[in-house]
């Protein structure tokens, strides 16, 4: 008896990107990029930040932080909001005239195609996304107080469930310079101590770490 052959498919890759903002309080650049497949190659030299037509500003390895089995890719990078930010001059001339030109682009984070690629050789498609600029009075704190002698995390998420910071055993600590959006706050029992949150294992009837 012989079957007929099928050929097996690919899952399609995605590439999605949460936010992409600069926060005035600290100065810092931040975005991230959720991958639908662990990712084999990133080439950090095909990533920059674009001014203007003339003016990038590199980045590199040390910029960004793979979690999740290289399956979420996080950016964090000092800059100069006077760099990032120039002030148009010519602008204001052009409001002058009767027949100004168009507005000023403003700063964007730049990935270019196949500066990502998955386990699957998929290629990420390129990224051109504006920065944001996030004011000191737009920005939040939360204040937490721990009272546990077990070690521990406490992590705070965005409403689609992107960790934007985390402690561990620091028991009063606050979380700050928090862009608009809605948090949620958790801890991890952190049982083994290994610092990270452990699903649990069945074959060893393991429980997974309590999360609160």
């Amino acid at each position: 008896m012989k079957f007929p052959t099928k050929e097996a498919t690919r899952d399609k890759f995605v590439a999605t990107v949460v936010k992409t903002f600069v926060n005035e309080s600290n100065s810092i650049l931040s975005s991230q990029f959720r991958f639908s497949k662990p990712i084999s190659n990133f080439y950090t030299d095909s990533t920059f930040i674009e001014i203007d037509s003339l003016t990038r500003i590199p980045l590199s390895q040390e910029d960004y932080a793979w979690e999740r089995n290289r399956t979420q890719l996080t950016l964090t990078k000092k800059v100069d909001l006077n760099v990032l930010f120039l002030s148009d001059t010519s602008t204001a001339e052009s409001k002058k005239t009767k027949s100004p030109g168009p507005p000023k682009k403003g700063p964007a984070l730049i990935l270019t195609k196949g500066s990502i690629v998955s386990i699957e050789m998929d290629t990420a498609q390129s990224f051109n996304l504006p920065i944001s600029y996030i004011k000191k009075e737009s920005t939040a704190a939360i204040e937490i107080n721990v009272q546990t002698k077990e070690d521990f995390i406490v992590q705070v998420s965005t409403r689609s469930g992107t960790i934007v910071d985390e402690r561990k055993n620091q028991k009063i600590f606050v979380f700050e310079n928090l862009p608009p959006d809605t948090y949620q706050v958790r801890m991890i029992i952190d049982i083994n101590k290994n610092g990270r949150w452990d699903p649990g294992d069945f074959r060893t009837k393991t429980e997974p770490e309590p999360i609160i």
